[in-house]
């Protein structure tokens, strides 16, 4: 499903952005026959869900699009390399396909830090774009910078979103957050507690745990004690996936389980 989003977005402005690339003929990245994108995943890491379906859904649109004719008649090749959820790796390889491989962008990278370091370190002296970063994070959009382009929601925006929805729509009132320590973590955080907040409203319950913790059954009693009817859960993959299981396997079946951003990918729905 999410691949589908992502393709989607993709095959609408996909045309747009090459239309100025397809002008010029010494641009970056772009031959009379080829146009060369970039970017830097997690394929072996610990958020490799994630940079898997994402890479997934960008070659599917590519295909669909070179089996079309291409844009102007140039191929789409997309250059993928595995910074492991590390950010020195990340620079490192971010600097070989921006110095050796002469990409015209990069794009759909993961990791906000990941992305972070290598647009500022790399890319903005090379005026290489940074289009569609796989983040939601307020310091990759905010404050704008003319070459990165980004479709997501900021985490925090979404939080407060999804927040206000399960109490006005849902009629939670006993609210629960987990959160991951980490940048994401803290900013999904920042959101629900805003806007319960605004809503003369406090969390009955928080827990955090590091991003490779493997053992929730402290926390999910922690709520389950708590009484809460909603837990919000700032979390990633696979720590998202262990908390979610470790609720099924206590049999909790009075509360619901809010996934933000971070959980949008095929085995969460799967488990």
């Amino acid at each position: 499903m999410k691949s589908v989003r992502i393709g989607t977005v993709v095959g609408t402005i996909l045309t747009i952005l090459f239309i100025s690339a397809a002008a010029y003929a010494e641009t970056r990245g772009v031959t009379a026959k080829e146009i060369r994108i970039g970017a830097c995943h997690d394929l072996s890491g610990s958020q490799s869900a994630w940079s898997t379906d994402a890479c997934n859904a960008i070659r599917l649109r590519f295909n669909e699009a070179n089996a079309e004719g291409g844009v102007h008649g140039r191929k789409l090749t997309y250059l993928t390399e595995d910074h492991q959820y590390q950010v020195p790796l990340g620079i490192q390889k971010a600097n070989k396909l921006i110095n050796r491989d002469k990409v015209f962008m990069m794009m759909g990278d993961m990791g906000t830090a990941m992305a972070k370091a290598y647009f500022n370190q790399v890319m903005k002296d090379k005026n290489v774009p940074l289009f569609l970063p796989t983040s939601g994070a307020k310091e990759i959009g905010d404050p704008h910078h003319r070459l990165v382009y980004t479709a997501w929601a900021f985490y925090y925006d979404q939080a407060r979103a999804v927040t206000k929805y399960f109490v006005e729509e849902k009629g939670k009132k006993r609210i629960g957050i987990a959160w991951a320590q980490s940048g994401y973590g803290k900013e999904c955080l920042e959101g629900v507690v805003d806007q319960l907040k605004a809503m003369n409203m406090e969390p009955v319950e928080v827990t955090s745990h590091s991003i490779t913790e493997t053992n929730f059954i402290g926390h999910v009693n922690k709520h389950r004690n708590a009484d809460v009817d909603v837990i919000i859960m700032a979390v990633i993959v696979q720590d998202g996936l262990r908390f979610t299981q470790t609720v099924r396997d206590v049999g909790w079946d009075g509360v619901d389980l809010v996934g933000l951003q971070g959980m949008l990918v095929n085995a969460i729905p799967e488990l």
